[in-house]
C-alpha cells in the first residue's frame, strides 16, 4: 500500500520526464511495471488507447496487483474483444478473476489458443471446485494420463465424491516415496470431514 501510495506522488513527476520514445509496452518489457501504469493512465486520459490499456492490465498482473489486472483485462475485452491481446487478456482473467470469470475464459482459451498442462489442471480444478461434475469428468479423463500423483490427489479432493479414490491416490504418492504436502493433507482431511468419514482418514 505505501508503494502505491509513493506512486501516486511521483507520477507527474514521472510523466513529464518521459520521453516521446517511451511506451507502455517499452516500460513493461524492462520490467518498470509502475511506470508503465503510470504512462499508460496518461495516455488512456487523453484518449482510448487498447494498447496502453492492455500493457495496464499486464503491468499489474506482473506486480500481482490481482483486481486492477482483472478490471483492466475485463475493459480490454469489452473494448476490444477481438484486438492483438485478446488472449494475453483473458489468460490475466483467467489467473486473477473469480471463478466464473476464470472458467469462461479458460474455457474460451482452450477453444481458440489452447492451454498448457497446468492451465488444464487448474481449468480442471475449478470444474471440481464449482460441482461442475460433467465438465470435470470430461476434463478429467482428457489430462489423467499426464497428471502427476500430486495433481491427481489434488483433482480428486477438489471433486471429492470417491473417497476410496482420494485414499489411493495419497497411496501412490507415498508408494513413490513422495510425502504429501500439509496443504494436501488438510484438503482431504476436510472433505473426510464433509462427508462424515473423518475417522477413516485419520
Amino acid at each position: 500500500m505505501r508503494r502505491f501510495i509513493a506512486f501516486l506522488l511521483i507520477v507527474p513527476l514521472f510523466i513529464s520526464s518521459c520521453s516521446k520514445a517511451e511506451t507502455p509496452e517499452s516500460l513493461y518489457s524492462n520490467g518498470m511495471y509502475i511506470e508503465a501504469i503510470a504512462l499508460a493512465d496518461s495516455i488512456l486520459s487523453n484518449s482510448l488507447d487498447y494498447e496502453a490499456l492492455y500493457y495496464k492490465a499486464a503491468s499489474y498482473f506482473s506486480l500481482k496487483v490481482r483486481g486492477e489486472a482483472e478490471e483492466a483485462a475485463t475493459l480490454y475485452l469489452l473494448l476490444d474483444s477481438d484486438g492483438e491481446f485478446r488472449n494475453e487478456a483473458l489468460y490475466i482473467i483467467f489467473l486473477t478473476g473469480s471463478d466464473d470469470k476464470s472458467i469462461k475464459a479458460g474455457e474460451e482459451l482452450r477453444m481458440t489458443a489452447g492451454l498448457s498442462h497446468s492451465s488444464l489442471v487448474r481449468l480442471c480444478f475449478l470444474y471440481a471446485y464449482n460441482d461442475m461434475d460433467t465438465e470435470f469428468s470430461r476434463l478429467y479423463r482428457e489430462i489423467r494420463g499426464g497428471l502427476t500423483d500430486e495433481e491427481n490427489a489434488f483433482l480428486l479432493i477438489a471433486e471429492g465424491r470417491d473417497l476410496s479414490m482420494i485414499f489411493m491416490a495419497l497411496d501412490s504418492l507415498l508408494e513413490d516415496g513422495i510425502d504429501p504436502s500439509d496443504e494436501l493433507l488438510e484438503a482431504a482431511e476436510k472433505r473426510f470431514n464433509e462427508k462424515g468419514q473423518l475417522d477413516l482418514f485419520q
